[in-house]
């Protein structure tokens, strides 16, 4: 009879027991052990977080490096083909002028 009015009465919620010192201690330590890893957590996040704005701005300037290296790659090649240029129209007797030997005592009227 005691069992059934505890079964009607008791539908709100179970009974706990008593807690013992131990139980209140590791609940405790419990407790604080979530609150140390919730600060970890914000703040892995936070770092997180500056890590990735760190790494959007690194990759923007990777990105302007390589278009002003492809600009200098670009200017370098048209600036040298130029030059090959030039160096090819240039009159074949400017390439290799006769030499005349000197000789020693004498002058270039004679």
């Amino acid at each position: 009879m005691v069992l059934i009015h505890f079964l009607v009465v008791g539908m709100e919620g179970w009974l706990k027991p008593q807690r013992t010192s131990k139980e209140a201690q590791a609940e405790d330590n419990k407790d604080e052990k979530i609150e140390q890893l919730t600060k970890k957590l914000k703040n892995l996040q936070t770092q997180l977080e500056s890590e990735k704005k760190m790494r959007r701005e690194a990759e923007k300037q990777l990105t302007e490096l390589e278009e002003k290296y492809s600009k200098i790659s670009a200017e370098a090649t048209s600036a040298q083909r130029q030059m090959e240029a030039m160096q090819q129209s240039r009159p074949k007797t400017a390439h290799s002028r006769p030499k005349t030997p000197v000789m020693l005592g004498q002058t270039a009227n004679n």
